[in-house]
């Protein structure tokens, strides 16, 4: 199995303002990720990123390309009306209780301790995904990071400020330029001005 994880964040780390991410990518960035989506068969992406964002996860451009979606539903219900259920591929979705259960996934209900990255892949290769793409935030890179699972990353660093970090006080999102970029051995310097 090979596990690619795709992340955007932006100048100031932040991964979403006020629990959503909307907005802030370029289409450019849109387009590689719908790339990213058509060369993996499995897409997937976290709860709380579906709830907060109601993300599409077909491959727009080719939907026939699209990966097959994958979630984890330790506590949240996931409501059928959320795009993650109405895609061209049936939903796979890795349970802790088989209330939430419906016929438009495949629910997959174990006990919320036997949800981690390992037992995830494990069952995702016996469904022959062999190439999972992970897109979400923080908790779900986390997850995979720490049990040493993800073999490449994909991070796009937007040009906003959005969040300040130490009052947990939205701010004023402010947009900056990409002046320069530097590759020095394995770091790459990154320089943004005001417009």
């Amino acid at each position: 199995m090979h596990v690619s994880l795709n992340m955007a964040m932006s100048l100031d780390g932040s991964t979403s303002a006020d629990g959503k991410w909307a907005g802030y990518s370029s289409p450019v960035d849109r387009q590689r990720m719908d790339q990213l989506r058509s060369e993996c068969d499995g897409l997937l992406i976290g709860s709380q990123t579906l709830l907060r964002d109601n993300p599409n996860v077909h491959v727009k451009s080719n939907p026939e390309k699209s990966p097959v979606p994958v979630s984890i539903c330790r506590s949240t219900t996931l409501d059928p009306a959320l795009r993650f259920f109405h895609g061209p591929r049936k939903p796979i979705v890795f349970a802790a209780a088989a209330a939430d259960a419906n016929e438009s996934a495949e629910w997959i209900v174990m006990p919320p301790g036997d949800i981690t990255p390992t037992r995830i892949l494990k069952v995702l290769e016996d469904r022959k995904i062999d190439r999972l793409l992970l897109e979400g935030g923080p908790t779900l890179a986390r997850a995979f990071l720490r049990e040493n699972l993800i073999d490449r990353i994909y991070l796009t660093i937007v040009p906003w400020v959005i969040y300040e970090h130490d009052t947990t006080e939205l701010i004023e999102p402010k947009q900056f330029r990409l002046s320069s970029v530097e590759r020095m051995d394995q770091e790459v310097f990154l320089q943004y001005d005001r417009p």
